[in-house]
């Protein structure tokens, strides 16, 4: 290599060899380039072409096909998926109730799973007897089939029963039941094995599942199981063969205490006994509760001869034969069924009174005299009708007694005078009678009568509802609300077409949660509608059963609303006076006349607005 004095020299012949390279690589790609075009356009113009044509010239057929699929589909989903699901839904929730009903023993179902069909048909019977305007005045009064269902479940609890029962029941003895002497060992013999206190065991064995009886059933809402309530996962990282068997079962009494007792120490129980509760349900109160209960079972001393140590196996009975000797209905000591005498002993009992109803009604009648003559004269005529009102209705919640004002209708050329529906005096100690009952039964602990309330409610949820509806009448109960006695009453007039409460007019509702107010002049819309208070329009709308409606917001948890009106004139977010016009009566929506639908609720729950208006 010759050297230059502008530096190394390039060869001629290695310049043309990389001129050439380039060339080629260039000629190259741009043939490949070109080649890559000329696929796309082939396939584009041709092949596209092609599948685009075949899919036209096929889509009478693939499009049938799949129309039919569709429809198939479709088909299979409304006749046979949702009418399952919506079934299996049914059925879940009646075996769940079944479940709750006998709780801890699905052998003890056998043979009895129509029972809940037996409360119902006896709880049917409550209005017999009525004709169809009485039946119309006690609707609200149903009987539900729940509360036969419910007492019965804790009168045959076998928990209740001394002489079927090994344990001990304490009298007056505050919130819990001693422990089954059959269950005492098996807490020993797990706390010497893990190093705890078997009466914490007890406790924690009470408060999960009662013993093992599960009056709420054995899976909670968070999906906790069985007698001690272990989570799937955590059961499957503590769980412990308590009884010998060879098998670890959730659902197994002694398994699941010496798998509890195994959790507790694992969490630092013989450092820290509150800290390995709290690891077993993170709320201090639990924590407070075990320890409470656990104290109680100590001090009361229950002993039994020859704890069973786990090392030479248990000879206590075993779950299975638990469940033999606690079945609900089999064992002869204890109590069966009895839905006719509960039935008979809080079904309610209706008194009546006759009233008569005065129809005067005033025609023309045209005649023709001696003369020929026709003469038109005013005839008038009065029929009566005498129909039952009813005063008391004496139920498991107490009597209640209505009384009734006398009001004179025009209807056409007709005037009718009768007697309606003024107030419902509610109960002076609500569920007293029912009360008392429960404790004819040995059903007196505070715990065990919510018990069986809950049961009630788990079994039929109108029972709830209707129950919630019948407290509402009681005004004892009633908040005293700060500026109420400066409430503005909603409009001009005063007259009360239809009371809060019960109500038997067809095509309503049997209680009445509100107050219809009607018009200064009967059957004339336009009545202005005032805010009752201060607050902000958050509903201002028309529905097709309330019509033309407003709510406003007071503050405090009061809330009023105005239904039925012929026009709104506030809207959502406008700030209000007590006074200020809101809207016209009217009679729109599902409505019988020109009046206001007047509705207060206090943090959620109904009220009678005239107890605020001292009316």
């Amino acid at each position: 290599m010759n050297q230059s004095p502008y530096g190394t020299q390039q060869d001629p012949n290695s310049l043309g060899k990389k001129v050439g390279s380039a060339a080629g690589r260039f000629v190259k790609k741009r043939t490949a380039s070109v080649a890559a075009r000329l696929v796309k356009n082939v396939f584009q113009k041709v092949i596209g072409k092609g599948i685009k044509l075949l899919i036209l010239k096929t889509a009478p057929i693939w499009g049938s096909i799949l129309f039919i699929l569709g429809i198939a589909w479709l088909a299979f989903m409304l006749i046979y998926a949702f009418p399952r699901t919506i079934l299996e839904d049914k059925l879940a929730a009646a075996t769940d109730k079944i479940e709750a009903f006998f709780g801890f023993s699905k052998e003890d179902m056998k043979g009895y799973e129509d029972i809940l069909d037996t409360y119902k048909e006896v709880a049917s019977r409550w209005d017999e007897g009525l004709n169809e305007f009485q039946k119309q005045q006690v609707q609200s009064y149903e009987f539900s089939w729940a509360i036969l269902a419910g007492v019965d479940r804790m009168r045959n609890d076998p928990l209740y029963y001394k002489e079927d029962y090994n344990g001990i029941l304490f009298p007056g003895g505050g919130d819990y039941i001693a422990p089954p002497t059959n269950y005492i060992s098996i807490y020993k013999a797990a706390a010497n094995k893990f190093g705890v206190d078997w009466n914490v065991l007890a406790s924690i064995h009470f408060h999960e599942s009662t013993y093992s009886t599960f009056p709420s059933g054995s899976v909670s809402v968070a999906g906790a199981i069985g007698p001690m309530q272990f989570m799937p996962a955590t059961w499957e990282k503590y769980k412990v063969d308590g009884d010998g068997d060879g098998k670890m079962d959730i659902m197994n009494t002694a398994d699941a205490i010496y798998s509890a007792a195994n959790y507790l120490r694992a969490s630092g129980y013989q450092k820290n006994q509150r800290k390995a509760l709290y690891a077993y349900n993170h709320a201090d109160w639990y924590v407070n509760m075990i320890l409470s209960t656990a104290q109680q079972i100590k001090n009361k001393d229950l002993e039994v001869e020859n704890p069973v140590d786990k090392s030479e196996g248990l000879e206590e009975k075993t779950t299975d034969d638990q469940s033999n000797e606690s079945s609900f209905f089999r064992s002869k000591k204890l109590l069966t069924p009895k839905p006719e005498e509960t039935f008979e002993a809080l079904r309610p009992i209706f008194h009546w009174k006759d009233s008569k109803i005065t129809t005067v009604c005033k025609k023309e009648v045209t005649s023709t005299n001696e003369q020929g003559e026709t003469v038109t004269e005013t005839v008038t005529e009065t029929t009566e009708e005498t129909v039952k009102l009813l005063t008391t209705a004496d139920t498991y919640e107490g009597t209640y007694t209505h009384t009734y004002k006398w009001v004179t209708e025009s209807a056409g050329n007709c005037t009718i005078t009768k007697e309606v529906l003024n107030t419902i005096i509610p109960p002076d100690n609500f569920m007293q009678p029912f009360y008392d009952y429960l404790e004819s039964v040995d059903i007196k602990d505070k715990l065990d009568i919510e018990t069986t309330l809950e049961l009630i409610a788990l079994f039929d949820e109108r029972y709830r509802l209707n129950l919630e509806d019948r407290e509402s009448l009681n005004t004892d109960n009633y908040p005293k609300i700060e500026g109420s006695n400066g409430w503005v009453w909603p409009t001009v007039s005063t007259r009360i077409t239809s009371g809060f409460g019960d109500r038997s007019c067809e095509g309503c509702s049997k209680f009445h949660d509100a107050i219809d107010i009607g018009a200064i002049k009967p059957g004339v819309a336009g009545d202005p509608i005032f805010a009752m208070a201060d607050g902000t329009v958050i509903v201002s709308k028309y529905s097709q059963t309330a019509g033309n409606m407003v709510t406003i917001d007071h503050g405090k948890g009061v809330q009023s609303r105005y239904i039925h009106m012929s026009a709104r004139l506030a809207k959502v977010g406008d700030k209000v006076k007590g006074g200020d016009i809101i809207g016209k009566m009217g009679t729109t929506g599902n409505s019988t006349g020109v009046h206001l639908d007047f509705q207060i609720t206090i943090d959620g729950k109904k009220v009678d607005p005239r107890h605020y208006f001292n009316m």
